[in-house]
């Protein structure tokens, strides 16, 4: 069912002065998979029609009608934006692009037993594999038999799902651990800290989570997954003493982390992709602070990626680009409001872990020079001509945020070098851009 979501003024200025309730949360969400469910449907009537994938679309009707807050979760989950990209592209031309297009719809085959799995609904769905691994969508990946092309059959009840190969039968559950070495179990990353958790995906194994343009890790061995749990518990704990606030907000948001590989002459990144809310992909932090730092990061480029999708802020179709402090290429009007919006929750959360004396004297430098680099940049959004009239608000009510840090105290010799470093990136940026 596709339902209509529509945020009201009053949480749209809230999502502008850095704050997300659950109810607008939920919402972003839901009109995500929304979108995706539309988006489906469009895709399944352009494809050729055929059994697997007619049993596919059956199971996963009734799946959605047992339980539509599971399927909306798992289609935020399990990369549905990205199935639908290449999807959509490869219909473009389908003659080309065959095996892309058996490929999805093997994968459809999969998720809705997934789906269903979740949901409760007892099913059979079929689907295809020509490596002989199978990814199961969120659950892990199954090596079923011996060679490729096989067809697989998929069968849910009481809480199960039994993949049938060749004779073979292997049996999972969602969340739990195999000693076959058929199956790899999708590990998680899960930290608590009073009344505050977050549980995300530690996605180092689906296919489709190469939607960043960034190399990802293969399967990560079992002693850094360590170092990685061992960062994250500790970069919960640091947000949430801190930034409680913030902590609740990416609880809300985010769902799935997908690492990279390091990525040649950067010390660390972290992303998210457009056609992936609530996902980020990162390398390897540093340290705990950096880690708390990428999550309230990505989750604010999520957030507002969700909001876009209900609230037009600019006008999609200027050709103007901009300076943007944090990026050496000059950016479009979307790339600098999203860059605005992440790296003022970015500064606002460095002044709160400021309070932590450990991390201090990083935490001030990093304030000082994300505050006037997004001050200088929030200048130019807000001349921008290609904003509408929400857009124009929300930048002011960002404005008002930046005002806010910008009359935090700061050692002078802290902020007189994060003004110097601004200077040299501007310099540097009209010389790579030949702009004066």
């Amino acid at each position: 069912m596709i339902n209509r979501y529509i945020l009201s003024a009053a949480s749209i200025t809230s999502l502008a002065a850095g704050k997300l309730d659950p109810l607008t949360a939920k919402t972003l969400r839901s009109a995500q998979a929304s979108v995706d469910h539309l988006l489906t449907a469009h895709i399944l009537r352009s494809m050729p029609t055929s059994e697997p994938l007619s049993r596919a679309v059956d199971v996963l009707s009734e799946a959605q009608l047992r339980s539509p807050q599971q399927i909306a979760c798992l289609s935020n989950q399990a990369w549905s934006g990205h199935w639908i990209a290449r999807c959509i592209e490869a219909l473009k031309a389908p003659q080309t692009n065959r095996r892309t297009l058996d490929q999805s719809v093997a994968r459809l085959g999969a998720f809705a037993a997934v789906a269903a799995l979740r949901a409760g609904v007892d099913a059979e769905t079929r689907t295809v594999t020509d490596s002989g691994c199978l990814v199961l969508p969120t659950l892990g990946v199954a090596i079923p038999c011996d060679g490729s092309s096989l067809n697989i059959r998929l069968v849910v009840k009481d809480g199960r799902l039994t993949i049938h190969c060749d004779g073979n039968a292997l049996t999972v559950q969602h969340g739990q651990e195999s000693a076959s070495t058929s199956w790899i179990a999708m590990r998680r990353l899960t930290a608590m800290h009073g009344q505050l958790a977050l549980d995300l995906a530690f996605d180092d194994l689906d296919p489709l989570r190469d939607c960043y343009g960034a190399r990802t890790t293969g399967r990560v061995p079992s002693d850094q997954y360590g170092r990685w749990n061992e960062l994250f518990l500790s970069a919960w704990q640091l947000l949430c003493r801190h930034s409680p606030q913030r902590a609740a907000q990416v609880s809300q948001i985010m769902q799935v982390l997908v690492p990279l590989a390091p990525q040649p002459g950067l010390a660390e990144i972290s992303m998210t992709s457009q056609d992936a809310m609530g996902a980020l992909a990162m390398t390897l932090p540093t340290d705990p602070a950096r880690f708390a730092i990428a999550l309230v990061h990505e989750q604010a480029h999520s957030t507002l990626n969700g909001l876009l999708n209900l609230m037009p802020l600019f006008d999609r179709r200027s050709e103007a680009r901009y300076f943007a402090p944090w990026r050496p290429d000059a950016r479009p009007i979307g790339g600098l409001l999203h860059g605005v919006y992440a790296f003022l929750a970015v500064a606002e959360t460095w002044l709160d872990l400021s309070e932590d004396t450990r991390i201090r004297q990083t935490a001030e430098n990093e304030l000082a020079l994300r505050r006037v680099q997004v001050d200088t940049a929030l200048d130019i959004l807000v001349s921008a001509d290609s904003l509408t009239p929400e857009g124009v608000q929300f930048a002011k009510t960002m404005r008002h945020r930046c005002d806010l840090l910008m009359a935090q105290p700061i050692p002078a010799s802290v902020a007189a070098h994060a003004n110097d470093v601004l200077r040299a990136q501007h310099k540097l940026w009209r010389q790579r851009n030949r702009q004066q």
